[in-house]
């Protein structure tokens, strides 16, 4: 038995930024598709929120932290005009004056509940993250997958995308019902 241990940027070859580097890549991923694609502008939008509220923060790990110490309410932005508003936002704000009796939500509110703006981000990522993954990148993984890994080896990692598993998958090395060492989906 052999223990492999993947550390953080292992998955660099596969074209998956750094963590580090991730709200960058992301933002430069979304600035190359079309705005007429399902959810791209809002996508957009997230970022220009994001960059508003949190300047020089590009350590995503530092603003999921950030995101989550600031609640359920509404972050106000005063620089966030009407055009960089988001639909989740605007409904919840429409739900909470009805909530409240109010006929109408404060036009003037401005900004982003963070349970929605972490939520976009996370579908962001996730298409981001689809498209990386289906670029047809012949991965070191996969090579690793055929060439080294055998059954019973111990494959640790630190990387937050999953490809190490999805070629260890591909090559039969390995299956998320006994893969982490300890039983998930037993009637699946």
């Amino acid at each position: 038995m052999i223990a492999y241990v993947l550390g953080a940027g292992a998955s660099a070859h596969a074209k998956y930024p750094l963590a580090s580097t991730l709200l960058y890549a992301l933002a430069r991923w979304l600035d190359k598709k079309c705005p007429d694609e399902p959810g791209i502008s809002d996508f957009r939008t997230r970022i220009q929120q994001l960059r508003t509220e949190f300047p020089g923060v590009d350590d995503f790990e530092e603003v999921l932290r950030n995101l989550d110490s600031c609640g359920q309410d509404r972050i106000g932005i005063a620089s966030v005009g009407a055009d960089m508003q988001c639909d989740r936002d605007l409904l919840e704000d429409a739900g909470r004056s009805l909530d409240s009796g109010q006929q109408e939500p404060d036009d003037e509110v401005r900004g982003f509940y963070p349970q929605y703006l972490r939520d976009d981000l996370a579908s962001a990522v996730r298409e981001f993250f689809y498209e990386i993954a289906s670029g047809g990148v012949e991965s070191a993984y996969d090579n690793f997958a055929e060439h080294r890994a055998r059954d019973g080896d111990t494959v640790i990692t630190f990387n937050y995308d999953v490809s190490v598993e999805r070629a260890l998958r591909r090559n039969g090395e390995w299956d998320i019902g006994s893969g982490y060492g300890f039983e998930l989906f037993p009637n699946r």
